[in-house]
């Protein structure tokens, strides 16, 4: 498990309780220079089978700040699937998110054809 991962599910488990790792996605926090879209950015991959068959009601997204600790998207697991054709998604396989960190558009879906907001599933901590 990376030291990201590691520190993101500590985070977790400190400001909301237990939630099992599987339902928790970390992204180290991207720089515009070191990222796809050129802009700051978080990157998530998802298992597509575990999204259209899932149970749970959330998936966490776990985005790594500046400031050493982490945003939390608790995005409703029928959010993923209602959605799942305007992401992009890799041999069938990946759900791949690039949620920019920074600016005007902070939380949008920059990968996927659908520029999805996560917004709204952002926790006030």
């Amino acid at each position: 498990m990376s030291n990201t991962r590691q520190k993101g599910i500590a985070f977790l488990t400190k400001v909301m309780g237990t939630i099992a790792p599987s339902e928790i996605a970390v992204s180290k926090h991207y720089p515009a220079d070191q990222s796809w879209t050129k802009e700051p950015t978080w990157w998530f991959d998802l298992p597509v089978d575990k999204i259209r068959r899932n149970q749970n009601k959330y998936y966490y997204l776990l985005g790594e700040s500046e400031h050493g600790d982490f945003v939390i998207l608790k995005v409703p697991i029928v959010f993923l699937q209602d959605n799942i054709d305007s992401f992009d998604i890799l041999n069938e396989a990946t759900l791949r998110l690039h949620i920019t960190s920074e600016g005007d558009d902070i939380y949008i879906d920059k990968r996927g054809t659908g520029q999805i907001n996560f917004s709204g599933f952002l926790q006030e901590l």
